[in-house]
């Protein structure tokens, strides 16, 4: 037997991801305290890749 499961979330799931980056921009500040942007620079690129990987490379913008 199948179920449904609904769970109504805001935010699509990333509703403290969006809380924290919007109170950074308010604040000013263009670096998160909770993660550093070269972590978030590593794991794009490891996102990118796995694309290029799987067939889907022309989601990727190129670096010029």
């Amino acid at each position: 037997m199948k179920r449904n499961i609904s769970m109504p979330t805001a935010g699509g799931g990333f509703e403290f991801e969006i809380e924290h980056v919007s109170s950074l921009i308010q604040q000013g500040v263009f670096e998160s305290d909770i993660l550093r942007k070269e972590t978030s620079r590593d794991v794009i690129g490891l996102m990118e890749q796995a694309l290029v990987d799987n067939g889907f490379g022309h989601l990727v913008k190129t670096k010029n």
